[in-house]
């Protein structure tokens, strides 16, 4: 399932569930070969960009490692143990995280490559880890708890390597980091290619109440009583910069 569900502030939880119901039955009834639909290469190409997630690369080769050898019940989605988890440092515990989701997820079949997908800003995102696996509670609460430190690790992963994926957008949507908003903003101007990055200031701005935005056509379009899946808007630069103005704006007087 193409959305993020545990990965939302929980105030708005119950509406995005509504729309994750929605779409999983538009996704089944409305189901297509999607070599039969007008789907230009650069468009699945982007379809698959999107959903592709980022690491941190602090200790990644021995957090792969600690995964490798856990054991446990056949088929059973494993976890390192409370002793092990513990015995990471903050910044491991992040890469740990960012790498691994603890939990699986219940979903229905993934979304279909949309036509022009990579002409369009969404009112979704993709969820980390392909929305079969998410974050646990342990790993929520190490999240929320160690605040500071995951802003500081998540603007300088994403400046260090240029890219968001899904994961940490999902992390950042879901925290409300909206501390990182200058740092998405210099990602995505490096090559105006992920116009999901848009979607998560989107996301934030939705979230942090921010008038200008609620108020606006965009909100209307995307959110409102008559938007429809897949709710959009054209990625113009006209509106890359509109969003890039308002964040930047909502991100000033929040400061």
């Amino acid at each position: 399932m193409p959305f993020v569900i545990s990965n939302v502030p929980m105030n708005t939880y119950r509406n995005i569930c509504l729309v994750v119901a929605v779409v999983c039955a538009m996704t089944v009834s409305s189901a297509q070969d999607p070599d039969k639909l007008n789907i230009s290469a650069a468009s699945k190409q982007y379809h698959e960009y999107r959903q592709q997630n980022t690491y941190p690369k602090y200790q990644l080769p021995k957090i792969k490692e600690m995964i490798k050898k856990l054991t446990g019940p056949k088929g059973a989605r494993l976890a390192l143990n409370e002793t092990q988890f513990e015995s990471l440092s903050v910044q491991e515990k992040f890469t740990y995280c960012l790498y691994y989701g603890e939990d699986e997820t219940q979903n229905c079949d993934a979304m279909l490559p949309i036509e022009n997908e990579n002409k369009k800003i969404f009112g979704f995102f993709p969820g980390a880890f392909r929305d079969e696996y998410t974050w646990s509670e342990r790993q929520i609460k190490f999240f929320e708890t160690n605040r500071p430190a995951v802003v500081k690790l998540v603007a300088k992963n994403i400046r260090s390597m240029g890219r968001v994926g899904a994961n940490f957008k999902g992390l950042i949507v879901r925290e409300n980091l909206s501390e990182v908003i200058p740092d998405l903003i210099a990602v995505y101007k490096s090559e105006r290619k992920d116009h999901d990055i848009l979607t998560v200031l989107i996301f934030l701005m939705k979230e942090g109440g921010y008038e200008p935005f609620i108020k606006s056509a965009s909100h209307e379009k995307l959110f409102g009583e008559n938007a429809m899946y897949p709710s959009f808007i054209d990625a113009s630069k006209a509106n890359q910069d509109l969003v890039m103005s308002r964040a930047m704006a909502f991100f000033k007087a929040k400061s």
